[in-house]
């Protein structure tokens, strides 16, 4: 079964200094086999799309497709 979560990561850019960054990480059967760095600058919109996707039932196939949507500003 595939789920979705958060990770948290301190991101060291040269160009906008060190800031935390906020990740997904998919999941099958509690083995990690995706790992999306640097979409969300904040907990609360990371957990808010997480919390949609995995409600949705998102397939694999269509993350990067919603994340693109998401960082775009579309509603989905």
């Amino acid at each position: 079964m595939i789920e979705y979560k958060i990770i948290e990561e301190k991101i060291q850019d040269p160009k906008f200094g060190d800031h935390m960054s906020f990740g997904i990480c998919v999941l099958n059967d509690k083995e990690e086999i995706v790992k999306i760095s640097d979409v969300f600058e904040n907990a609360e919109n990371a957990i808010h799309f997480v919390d949609k996707i995995n409600a949705e039932g998102l397939e694999l196939e269509h993350l990067d497709a919603v994340i693109e949507d998401y960082l775009l500003g579309y509603s989905w």
